[in-house]
């Protein structure tokens, strides 16, 4: 079965804003953006999903950007 590691917590964002160069977080799965019933849900995977890959809304707290990043997804066996 694959999972996102950042989602499951196996791994952490470690990056700097490219913008202001302060330490960003991560905003979560931007499937939990999006409700069960969103125009955006498809074929039973979530917006911002696919197979391979978990998309993950990245922010900067300090300066308020924001972009998404792919993580990719690891056996959990």
């Amino acid at each position: 079965m694959l999972e996102c590691p950042l989602c499951n917590q196996l791994i952490n964002i470690y990056q700097v804003c490219p913008k202001c160069h302060q330490p960003v977080v991560d905003g979560g799965s931007l499937g939990n953006y999006v409700g069960p019933y969103s125009p955006y849900e498809e074929g039973g995977l979530e917006w911002g999903e696919s197979v391979h890959s978990c998309t993950h809304l990245i922010y900067c707290p300090s300066c308020g950007e924001d972009w998404p990043v792919e993580i990719g997804m690891v056996s959990m066996r």
